[in-house]
């Protein structure tokens, strides 16, 4: 009698390792059925940074509009961003120049137009690829640095301190370095005025200063110098409508930025990035604004200029 039933155990033993094999078949089998039907990780677009409003000259949504389109639709630069891993590029404006300064200190950028006051307080993780350059610039024949300088105009020649006691006085809203910063600088520096303690209307750009001075608007004016020619022509001190009091140190101009993993020195997309950007403003435009290769140590005085300008000064009168 005890045969039978140790046969029945063994064939039950037997049997145990057949169910064990096809569970683990039908799970692997959900396993790779859920797997194909998961949805692939989306692809991120290159994220190009820029801030809303185009002030002082900044590039405009619809300029940008357009690079995206020729970025987008260039055969090369198109296969080198899918390399990497971008599924195209998108614009992504920032509502003020703080909100820019968060965003680029969070890496949330891979491309960036800058302005050089907020590039002065923020350096690591971006890389200077290119800088601003209009026809009214300082820029050696050869190529180099682009600066920018800044004055202090009224409608007629007079000591500065009589044009601007006189008021209100014209100024940048967005605090540019070459329209605001550096004259500001200047007025401390020489004259012993602060900028601030002055009766002040803001306008949206440099141009705008001028126009406000040449109309009567304001006593006095501070703006790039740029300005003058842009607005009254290039024979515009033979017209006399104004007078360039005193003139700033020139500054470095606006720059374009890239991730540091994007610099051109190190990747191929970096150089491509860049010179789309270059070709583009050279045959679209950016409202006469070209770009021209730079790099960062040509912004390494800026954090310095910025702090002095935000110090103090109890001996600066008003």
């Amino acid at each position: 009698m005890e045969a039978p039933h140790t046969f029945r155990r063994s064939a039950r033993a037997g049997r145990t390792p057949g169910i064990w094999l096809i569970l683990a078949l039908l799970l692997a089998a959900a396993t790779w059925t859920q797997a194909q039907r998961a949805p692939a990780p989306r692809a991120e677009p290159l994220r190009v940074g820029f801030l809303r409003g185009a002030p002082d000259g900044a590039p405009t949504l619809a300029e940008l509009e357009a690079l995206r389109r020729r970025i987008e639709s260039d055969a090369t630069l198109g296969a080198a961003l899918a390399d990497a891993g971008f599924s195209g590029a998108g614009l992504f404006p920032a509502d003020g120049a703080e909100d820019l300064l968060r965003r680029l200190d969070a890496g949330e950028f891979d491309l960036a137009f800058v302005p050089a006051r907020i590039l002065a307080r923020q350096r690591p993780g971006y890389r200077v690829a290119l800088q601003a350059r209009r026809d009214s610039d300082i820029f050696p024949p050869r190529g180099g640095l682009v600066l920018r300088g800044g004055a202090v105009i009224a409608r007629e020649q007079r000591p500065v301190a009589e044009a601007l006691a006189e008021g209100p006085v014209a100024v940048v809203a967005t605090e540019s370095l070459a329209g605001h910063i550096a004259p500001a600088l200047l007025l401390r520096r020489e004259h012993g005025i602060d900028l601030r303690r002055l009766d002040l209307v803001w306008f949206d750009s440099s141009e705008e200063v001028v126009k406000a001075v040449v109309s009567g608007l304001a006593s006095a004016g501070v703006c790039e110098s740029g300005a003058l020619p842009a607005v009254l022509g290039a024979e515009w001190r033979a017209q006399g409508f104004v007078a360039v009091l005193a003139e700033s140190e020139p500054v470095p101009t606006d720059p374009v930025v890239l991730r540091a993993s994007l610099a051109p020195e190190v990747s191929p997309l970096g150089r491509l990035l860049r010179a789309a950007v270059v070709d583009h403003a050279r045959e679209d435009g950016f409202g006469g604004v070209q770009y021209q290769e730079a790099a960062d140590d040509a912004y390494a005085r800026l954090p310095a200029l910025l702090e002095e300008f935000a110090a103090p000064r109890e001996d600066a009168a008003p």
